[in-house]
């Protein structure tokens, strides 16, 4: 018998795991997720013994596999259980990772600045500042399309509506003065397979862990 997936993150938060889970989700993977709720039985029991190179969470575990770093798993899903999700052509392909390289910096940094403790107003907005001609583009070149690349679901889509929640807690009325971009996120959301996952028990309402300064804890 073939073994589960397993996805393995902290508990109780979306975090960067969630872009994995997406992948998975869209391409009706089924898995199961270990979460831990104890710092120190990940860096104390578990991480020291991993048979894994550069073990971190999350980390997939797919058979005799074990890889971790949220983007990496987001490739291999797609690849492994729904190829056109890295885009159905070669160009197609580039233009995708070109989007996953920049959507993984921006969230990078976004999640920084989350974790940063009591962030100001000033701080929020300086952030889209830094990068306003960039969301400009990228608002200029969805008008008139559903997708980043192509007429269909990819890896760029999955990863910006990941991150497009965690903007819109950082500052909603900056991100909703790009309403191309707004608009892909409620397109987006509104997909059938995502709305299952909402209402399944997989579905993890917190964005990020306690200690965020920027988050939508209710």
């Amino acid at each position: 018998m073939e073994s589960k997936v397993v996805l393995v993150y902290w508990g109780g938060l979306r975090g960067a795991a969630q872009i994995p889970r997406l992948a998975l989700e869209y391409a009706g993977v089924s898995y199961d997720q270990s979460l831990y709720t104890n710092d120190e039985d990940w860096f104390k029991r578990d991480k020291p013994t991993l048979p894994m190179v550069l073990p971190n969470l999350p980390y997939l575990k797919d058979g005799d596999l074990l890889i971790s770093e949220h983007d990496a798993i987001l490739r291999y899903v797609a690849r492994k259980y729904k190829p056109e999700l890295s885009g159905k052509t070669i160009e197609d392909f580039a233009l995708v990772e070109n989007y996953l390289c920049f959507w993984t910096k921006i969230y990078i940094e976004a999640v920084n600045l989350c974790y940063t403790p009591d962030v100001t107003e000033e701080r929020r907005v300086e952030f889209f500042k830094k990068h306003e001609e960039k969301f400009q583009r990228l608002d200029k070149a969805l008008e008139g399309k559903d997708h980043f690349v192509g007429d269909y679901t990819t890896n760029a889509d999955l990863y910006f509506y990941h991150i497009a929640s965690v903007l819109m807690c950082i500052h909603k009325d900056t991100v909703e003065k790009y309403q191309n971009l707004v608009n892909l996120f409620w397109s987006l959301d509104k997909h059938e397979w995502l709305q299952n996952f909402q209402k399944s028990d997989r579905w993890i309402h917190q964005l990020n862990g306690d200690e965020a300064s920027i988050n939508n804890k209710q």
